[in-house]
């Protein structure tokens, strides 16, 4: 039952380096710069927004 609850895949999105350091732990790490675009969050990001309405592109590659 508990295997059962866990997630296929685990997606973090965040705008801070603080957050891009989750990344070796979930399966996709999108960077947000919509409010700060922070350069070495957009570079270690496996996707980068800078509008939170395109969180639909990202939808599509799951």
């Amino acid at each position: 039952m508990e295997k059962a609850m866990l997630p296929e895949n685990v997606i973090m999105i965040g705008d801070g380096v603080s957050d891009l350091e989750t990344k070796p732990d979930v399966d996709m790490f999108i960077g947000f710069g919509g409010v700060i675009a922070r350069a070495k969050v957009e570079r270690g990001s496996d996707h980068w927004l800078v509008d939170m309405r395109d969180l639909e592109v990202i939808r599509r590659l799951l």
